[in-house]
């Protein structure tokens, strides 16, 4: 809804910088000022706005770009989950992996700590299936 109340600043340029955009911004972000930032003024707190994943998108202006920018994150999320599994091989460890992508996901408030959270998911799941495959190997050699 912010992004359909604010048509004249949408665009590609606008959409980039709200992809790049420090979390350090906080409550001085693009998306927290476009929504109105009623919180912004408090002394000891940051509260933020979440716009999540199809408000980001939105900021591009674009159905087609909102389309494939959720297309894009359900294939990501969905081969995040596909590479547990098989690392793994503990359906477990893949629902937990599904699960808090998706929590994490639907909270995007900065495209940019989504990513870090993905890269260290896949990096917990593949420490997880190693050290799985080296256990399983050990055990199965005595």
């Amino acid at each position: 809804m912010t992004a359909a109340a604010n048509p004249d600043r949408l665009g590609g340029d606008l959409f980039v910088k709200v992809l790049s955009e420090d979390p350090a911004a906080g409550s001085q972000a693009i998306y927290q000022k476009m929504s109105g930032d009623r919180y912004g003024n408090v002394e000891y707190y940051t509260f933020l706005t979440l716009p999540g994943p199809v408000g980001v998108a939105s900021m591009s202006g674009s159905p087609l770009i909102v389309a494939a920018f959720m297309f894009g994150l359900a294939m990501l999320g969905h081969s995040i989950e596909w590479v547990a599994a098989r690392l793994t091989q503990n359906l477990a460890t893949a629902a937990v992996t599904g699960v808090s992508l998706a929590y994490l996901t639907v909270q995007m408030g900065f495209p940019w700590t989504l990513l870090i959270y993905a890269i260290e998911l896949l990096l917990s799941v593949t420490f997880l299936g190693v050290v799985w495959r080296v256990t399983k190997r050990l055990t199965s050699a005595r």
